[in-house]
């Protein structure tokens, strides 16, 4: 097994924004995913990353995001370009995992037709339009998704538990132990992270947007509007605490 993270671009942001200790100094964060190198399945994708099909589109609520956020495309750094390195091709991923809806995560998922993709119940519920995700408010663009009914999709449920050396269970995705599914909640409503047991890694996906926070019982003030439960964000914090103190390796989606 092998885990590796992408940058597909960047955010430029004050510190402040992200930690209650960080400054008014503009920081460049990454927008990050993950290739998994499967000895049986292969390539397997977690999350997809930004690509032009963020810049591409005409709804407005995203052309409104995209201008707030300005985002910097980094040159190569697409999920399709990232298995090219490693001489795959799109047709080839069998399985995409996402960590949760957000337009940083699922903006690829087009040109991956052939791949199941794989998510907490909640996330396919909000992508089937039978459960409230928040919207642009809360970035939640369903126009970036795939019309559902063109997917091929399996919730988390259907996957057996699995028992977290931390405390706590999972869902083993594949059955082989090899990917395990961790609920990490309040980012997004559906949001989870991805144990790794034979690397002992935990990623964490967005449970926090720096490591050195990770121990901070406190949210700062745009974590807590983009948030769908301040309060469950908070648990997640401790959950990937604990995991780290058990010796878990610990990866986000936007540390710097």
């Amino acid at each position: 097994m092998q885990f590796d993270l992408f940058s597909s671009a960047e955010v430029q942001a004050p510190s402040r924004l992200t930690s209650l200790r960080g400054t008014w100094a503009w920081h460049s964060f990454p927008i990050r995913f993950g290739v998994v190198e499967h000895p049986r399945h292969g390539l397997i994708l977690i999350d997809t990353g930004y690509t032009l099909d963020l810049f591409e589109s005409q709804d407005l609520h995203v052309m409104v995001y995209r201008n707030l956020l300005r985002p910097r495309l980094l040159p190569g750094g697409d999920a399709v370009s990232a298995i090219g390195k490693k001489g795959a091709r799109p047709d080839d991923i069998r399985y995409i995992i996402l960590t949760h809806l957000h337009a940083d995560h699922i903006c690829g998922l087009r040109h991956f037709p052939k791949a199941e993709v794989i998510a907490s119940d909640v996330s396919l519920c909000g992508w089937r339009g039978e459960r409230d995700l928040g919207g642009a408010g809360k970035g939640y663009f369903q126009s970036l998704l795939p019309a559902f009914a063109l997917a091929r999709t399996r919730a988390i449920s259907q996957s057996p538990q699995y028992a977290l050396p931390w405390g706590g269970k999972g869902h083993d995705l594949l059955g082989d132990g090899s990917l395990v599914s961790v609920d990490l909640p309040g980012h997004m409503e559906g949001h989870m992270g991805i144990f790794i047991p034979t690397l002992n890694i935990l990623h964490a996906a967005d449970a926090d947007w720096q490591l050195d926070t990770i121990d901070d019982p406190q949210m700062t003030w745009p974590a807590r509007i983009i948030s769908a439960d301040p309060k469950a964000f908070l648990s997640s914090k401790s959950i990937v605490a604990s995991a780290r103190s058990s010796g878990c390796r610990i990866t986000l989606c936007h540390d710097a």
